[in-house]
């Protein structure tokens, strides 16, 4: 089974109230990821090759880079992804 996790919240200043009081208040979605990753115990990330550094140099377990083609679709054989690894798939460009 596959569970997708991601989504978008607007930045609402003039609310005081939070969409989820009990969240974790984070202030980079490079930390989000981090916590996500620990949270499920993932013991391996697939990231594509043209993400951030500031992504992978803060991740506490191992990481591998896949390649993406014209489309910004990954080039990465799904079969090789096991039970405790994820892929990070990033909506570039909102495509």
């Amino acid at each position: 089974m596959n569970i997708e996790i991601g989504g978008f919240l607007d930045l609402n200043l003039f609310n005081k109230n939070s969409y989820h009081p009990n969240a974790y208040k984070i202030n980079l979605a490079r930390h989000g990821i981090n916590i996500i990753l620990k949270y499920h115990n993932y013991q391996k990330v697939y990231l594509p090759k043209y993400i951030s550094d500031t992504v992978y140099k803060i991740l506490d377990i191992p990481y591998e880079f896949y390649e993406i083609d014209e489309t910004f679709m990954t080039k990465l054989n799904p079969n090789i992804i096991r039970k405790n690894e994820v892929i990070i798939f990033p909506n570039y460009f909102g495509i």
